[in-house]
């Protein structure tokens, strides 16, 4: 079995760890999870593809700096929605961790490495700021460092995720 959507890899890990508690409790809370994680991949995650592959969307490259410049701007809207999701509570669905939330400290990062001036956005700050005191984060921070190693994965060829039925 192969799963290549963030969505539905997110929602296999949390099933496949119930005693993790990664998805809300209760119906309706585990629907608004699922919506938030369908949001971030379907508006938030793509707006960025267009930032870093405009190419991908645009074969006239005269039309790639547009295209950037506009989806930043999309992207940093994106990222002050996100702060006022977060506003007031510790995690994206509240008191609770769940896949919603290393899913939303991409973004954080993403905004960082684009240079958006993420330390406005007070409650999203404290929220990386508790991400970035999870051990399991620190650990996948320190492998991406490692396998990096000051090369930027961004300036390699695309190459589209198979998909399999």
């Amino acid at each position: 079995m192969v799963l290549t959507e963030n969505v539905a890899i997110l929602t296999y890990l949390a099933r496949r760890f119930p005693e993790k508690q990664l998805l809300s409790d209760g119906i309706i809370e585990e629907a608004r999870c699922l919506s938030t994680m369908a949001w971030f991949a379907s508006t938030v995650h793509t707006t960025f593809a267009y930032v870093i592959r405009p190419e991908r969307f645009a074969t006239d490259s005269a039309a790639h700096v547009n295209l950037k410049e506009t989806a930043r701007d999309i992207f940093w809207d994106n990222c002050k929605e996100i702060n006022r999701l977060l506003d007031g509570k510790s995690w994206i669905m509240g008191a609770h961790y769940t896949v919603c939330d290393p899913y939303a400290f991409f973004f954080y990062d993403l905004g960082t490495r684009i240079k958006l001036p993420m330390h406005e956005l007070a409650a999203y700050v404290a929220f990386s700021t508790r991400m970035l005191e999870r051990p399991a984060v620190c650990k996948v921070r320190a492998l991406e460092e490692d396998i990096l190693k000051g090369s930027n994965a961004w300036h390699g060829q695309y190459y589209a995720q198979p998909r399999r039925a």
